[in-house]
């Protein structure tokens, strides 16, 4: 940007002579600005009110339920057995409860192995039997013979068992754990398996995967000619086996092969003669996955005064009425207490938030409403905001049908400043002598709007986001403030160029009379040159 000096020729501070002309060409925008910040402040206040109106309706909503107006509580003479969950139909005494049993699911484990994905199984079906249903088959073969495949596909089956592995930190830690869907889930696990454990007498019925696997040890083959057959090595194959038998078929007349077992495995076939026993050591093998139940499946059985209950869960919601217990721990011939009473403080309190939320709203127009001074408020002599003073106030005063027909007979007194206060000894009384009463008051009943559920209705109207008394409002300003907006956007850029215009003008001003001061000065010395040529002619 360029410098200038203003007033050099003319002497006029043509800097300051601009800004008090820009000053005066502002005014219009500053006005604009006052309005921009009045129509905001505007609509924060209305937002705050809103705000407020809403809250006030949170708190109603319990007053508008017959639930919350007939709340009861409990008491424990013992926390450790079951929690208690009251309900306002809960009818009030004294129980007394014993938890003599916990409900539990079926739980099974089987026996550990030292690698869960490796196959450690033969080949072959389980049979998962659940409850009085089929019982179910499991294939069992190469792509899921290890602990973690039989745990996939029993969970695939969906059968009502849930199994999972756990890790015993033995020196074979993999243990599947199945566990029964509910109480009345009782299973059982069997299987068809092979279990070899290096003995190879069962080597014709099939179940091997790999027929390369060193799965057993060394030492000798009985067969049923009378000879021996040695093996040796640490570990041996299927395949090993077969070539050692056939290397001494010229002494045994024992030949072997190993054939397809016809289940996806293979199997030792011998023409001959037969295997009668062994005597291997250091073999592997594996064994037939089994179970064993760690806990069965049984009921909750508690005694409620007296009476023996019997559950599924260890939630029951109908051993006493209008009360859910939650059992915890089970302990024959210790009895809890539990004792059932009208929650009047929490009547109470939902009362005395209803007048405060009530109060809170009064005191805010109150403060809005002065006209005055700097207290004055920026929703003073609006409308519609008094009117929902007024129509709150309608809402508290008109009496309803009933025993207790309005909000004074619950010890509401309203003030000089139109707030409220509450009369605690009025309130006591009340709920305690007719808490029906209250209850219609404040909820309403079949035939009749209670005070509380108008106040609901007129608040979820006005506060309502598309519909509401103060969507409209905000949506006005919103679109107003929009326009000041373009009209302060279009000024500025007027003024901008205003500003252009004079600074041009006055340096044109500027230029102009320098030129005039440069004739004048050139005209100034003429003149005296003159003068002093008649001068020196005389």
């Amino acid at each position: 940007m360029a410098i200038t000096f203003g007033g050099l020729a003319t002497g006029m501070d043509t800097t300051s002579l601009i800004e008090q002309l820009m000053a005066a060409e502002r005014q219009p925008l500053d006005a604009m600005e006052r309005d921009k910040s009045y129509f905001n402040a505007r609509s924060a206040a209305l937002s705050q009110f809103e705000g407020k109106l809403e809250g006030f309706l949170s708190k109603i909503e319990n007053l508008d339920s017959e639930e919350m107006l007939q709340a009861k509580k409990g008491t424990l003479t013992e926390m450790d057995f079951f929690g208690a969950k009251i309900e306002s139909d809960a009818v009030p005494g004294n129980y007394q409860v014993e938890v003599l049993d916990l409900a539990q699911v079926q739980k099974s484990v089987s026996l550990g192995v030292t690698d869960k994905t490796a196959a450690s199984f033969g080949i072959g079906s389980l049979t998962l039997t659940v409850g009085d249903n089929d019982p179910l088959a499991i294939t069992v073969d190469a792509d899921n013979n290890s602990l973690e495949g039989l745990m996939a596909s029993i969970n695939e089956a969906d059968a009502g068992v849930t199994a999972s592995i756990i890790n015993d930190g033995t020196d074979t830690p993999y243990r599947l754990v199945l566990t029964g869907a509910d109480i009345a889930t009782g299973f059982s696990l069997s299987s068809d398996l092979p279990s070899y454990n290096g003995d190879v007498t069962s080597l014709t019925v099939g179940g091997y995967t790999d027929q390369y696997a060193k799965q057993f040890g060394s030492g000798t083959l009985s067969l049923s000619t009378g000879h021996d057959i040695t093996l040796g090595g640490e570990s041996n194959s299927l395949d090993d086996i077969r070539t050692a038998i056939n290397a001494e078929t010229g002494t045994t007349g024992v030949s072997a092969t190993v054939e397809d077992d016809g289940n996806g495995g293979f199997r030792l076939e011998l023409v001959g003669g037969s295997i009668t026993s062994t005597a291997l050591t250091g073999g592997t093998g594996f064994e037939a996955p089994s179970v064993t139940t760690t806990q069965t499946a049984k009921q909750a059985h508690i005694i409620v005064d007296g009476i023996d209950i019997y559950s599924d869960s260890n939630t029951l919601d109908e051993a006493i009425p209008g009360v859910t217990l939650d059992l915890t721990k089970a302990e024959a011939d210790t009895v809890t207490s539990l004792n059932i009473q009208l929650d009047e403080d929490a009547i109470k309190n939902q009362i005395k938030s209803f007048v405060s939320g009530y109060n809170e709203i009064i005191s805010f127009v109150t403060s809005q409403s002065k006209t005055e001074g700097s207290d004055a408020g920026i929703l003073s002599g609006d409308s519609g905001v008094n009117s929902i003073k007024r129509r709150l106030q309608n809402l508290m005063t008109t009496p309803i049908t009933g025993s207790i027909s309005s909000m004074s007979q619950l010890g509401l007194q309203t003030q000089r400043d139109g707030s409220l206060k509450i009369d605690d000894a009025i309130l006591t009384e009340a709920i305690q002598d007719d808490l029906s009463g209250v209850t219609s008051l404040l909820a309403g009943d079949d035939s009749t709007e209670g005070i509380a559920s108008r106040f609901k209705s007129y608040l979820d109207n006005i506060t309502d986001d598309v519909d509401g008394l103060f969507a409209g409002r905000k949506e006005g300003i919103k679109n107003t403030v929009k326009r000041i907006d373009t009209s302060i956007e279009r000024m500025e850029t007027r003024l901008e160029k205003r500003e252009v215009t004079l600074t041009n003008q006055f340096n044109v001003l500027e230029q102009l009379v320098s030129v005039m001061n440069s004739q004048s000065d050139y005209l100034g010395r003429q003149m005296s040159a003159m003068e002093d040529m008649w001068s020196y002619n005389r």
